[in-house]
């Protein structure tokens, strides 16, 4: 899949209310290749998500775990 196709996919959970908004990025060999961000900081305000954009996390035990697992 390239890279546009998914994040087209992205965009239409997004517009689709599934998905808040989302920070993409993809990282090679310590370069960014992909950074890009899709969905609202605040929807209610109108207030687009940027790829600088700061954010609450209130549990990482998940994406500590997730990433844990792939790198096994």
């Amino acid at each position: 899949m390239s890279s546009q196709t998914g994040f087209e996919a992205v965009n239409r959970l997004a517009a689709s209310d599934r998905l808040p908004g989302m920070v993409t990025i993809l990282d090679r060999d310590g370069a960014i290749q992909f950074l890009d961000a899709a969905g609202f900081l605040d929807r209610e305000r109108g207030v687009a998500l940027r790829p600088e954009s700061i954010l609450r996390i209130y549990s990482l035990t998940k994406p500590v775990t997730a990433t844990a697992i792939m790198q096994l």
